[in-house]
């Protein structure tokens, strides 16, 4: 059985929050470690989320785009 509309925007908001919560804690995580070597991973950590949290976004504004009713 196919997922319905209401559970399919559901599922991307969850998707947007997990990735908004991930990208939090790396950022948190980053702030503790400036200039050593575990800092530069968690950058490229926190790179990863922020590029995860801006898809999960767009795919997110691309079905609620869909989900409107045409005017006119």
């Amino acid at each position: 059985m196919e997922p319905t509309r209401e559970e399919l925007l559901a599922h991307l908001a969850k998707d947007v929050f997990n990735k908004r919560q991930r990208l939090l804690q790396a950022g948190q995580a980053s702030v503790h470690m400036p200039g050593s070597e575990a800092a530069q991973a968690l950058e490229a950590e926190y790179r990863s989320a922020e590029l995860e949290y801006a898809q999960a976004r767009a795919a997110f504004a691309r079905a609620m785009k869909l989900d409107k009713p045409a005017v006119g």
